[in-house]
């Protein structure tokens, strides 16, 4: 069978970690779960905006978002340089990143140093597109939260084969001197990236786990299977995607696995085909990225998954998200 093309998914995985970066530290991602407006809402009655972002990391739940949203309120009104940020988190999370970057700007005009501020516009200018911005971004970070951050910052930015190289070297030489482990998991997730990149699959796997025992993101989960299914490990993919099936960026991989192991996913497939058309027929979409894959290489259609895939594109500008928008328009 062909399989998937295994893509870094970034900007969900990176700045779900960031959430926990930026929010905390600022304090003191069988079937898929549909958003919050049709399903029973969790139970967030006493968590905080913060406490909803953290948890998100962890589950990717969107009805999480709607209530962090609710909670913070009126967007309109005058707010603190925290509120802002929350603001900005939520907005990049939905993939409203120009909305992001104005709130983030507001935060940098009354605070220039905010470490946590300059690490979510770095994530969020990247998935635009804007490099320049993301390294100014990257080497305010070296100032504003440590210059060990700021290595793993610009480490994000290696596109080339030998930037990437020089930047996986960097990263395993240097001694990570922060024991957050919100900081430790994110310089691991990118370490296991460039591995990934390089060929060192090994390598990748073990920094995957590590990150993935400092911080259980769910993303960070969704970037080892990936690496499972490269390799066509579809019991270890598997495997990995068992206790979290209701998230799009786990049930579209797990149905992949299932489809390697030569498993029936018809009905499925066809439950989660329903929602992802009820998505994308309500301008819905948060999910872009992993509708493109289901139409790709789960259940195959190619207007769906050039569809989603341009409108993916738009929003993220990322060489991953060109590649899958390729894939799409040779397919169609």
């Amino acid at each position: 069978m062909q399989t998937m093309t295994t893509l870094p998914i970034f900007c969900a995985r990176v700045a779900l970690l960031l959430g926990m970066l930026t929010l905390v530290q600022a304090a003191s991602a069988h079937g898929v779960h549909e958003h919050a407006d049709s399903v029973a809402p969790v139970n967030t009655g006493s968590l905080t905006p913060d406490e909803m972002i953290q948890q998100y990391t962890r589950t990717g739940d969107d009805s999480l978002l709607e209530a962090a949203r609710r909670q913070l309120g009126d967007t309109r009104q005058a707010s603190g340089a925290h509120t802002l940020l929350q603001r900005a988190w939520l907005a990049q999370a939905e993939h409203r990143f120009t909305r992001a970057r104005e709130l983030l700007a507001q935060v940098l005009w009354e605070q220039p140093g905010n470490g946590q501020a300059w690490l979510l516009e770095a994530s969020v200018a990247q998935v635009a597109g804007d490099t320049a911005a993301a390294r100014r971004a990257c080497a305010r970070v070296a100032m504003s939260v440590s210059p060990d951050a700021a290595m793993t910052c610009f480490a994000r930015l290696a596109y080339t084969p030998a930037d990437k190289k020089a930047a996986y070297h960097r990263l395993q030489a240097a001694q990570a001197r922060t024991a957050d482990p919100r900081l430790r998991a994110w310089r691991w997730s990118v370490r296991a990236e460039l591995a990934r990149d390089l060929g060192k699959l090994d390598a990748a796997e073990k920094d995957f786990r590590r990150s993935i025992a400092a911080v259980p993101a769910v993303q960070t989960r969704a970037s080892l299977i990936d690496l499972f299914l490269q390799q066509q490990r579809y019991a270890d993919a598997l495997a990995l995607s068992a206790d979290t099936l209701s998230v799009p960026a786990i049930a579209v991989r797990r149905l992949l696995a299932r489809k390697g192991l030569g498993e029936d996913i018809q009905e499925s497939a066809q439950g989660i085909d329903a929602l992802f058309r009820r998505w994308l027929a309500a301008g819905d979409f948060r999910h872009a990225r992993e509708m493109a894959m289901f139409y790709l290489d789960v259940l195959p259609d190619a207007e769906l998954a050039f569809q989603a895939a341009r409108k993916n594109a738009r929003l993220q500008r990322e060489p991953e998200d060109l590649a899958l928008l390729r894939r799409a328009a040779k397919m169609s």
